[in-house]
């Protein structure tokens, strides 16, 4: 689904691994997308563009 897309909006709940691998995916594809990050634990919330030069899933390139 996310090579057939052409933007994402996404909802990252405590750095769901799941999650992170699909961000990187989508970063490594170049598409839009807004994320809406947040954590249980800490109560912080932040959400904007995802970031080309941050490493979501440090086990991504290892996995690929």
């Amino acid at each position: 689904m996310i090579e057939d897309c052409d933007s994402a909006v996404v909802i990252w709940m405590n750095n769901s691994s799941v999650i992170a691998n699909d961000l990187e995916i989508l970063k490594r594809l170049g598409k839009p997308t807004f994320l809406y990050e947040c954590s249980s634990q800490t109560d912080k919330v932040r959400a904007g563009e995802l970031d080309p030069k941050r490493t979501y899933d440090p086990y991504y390139m290892k996995r690929h």
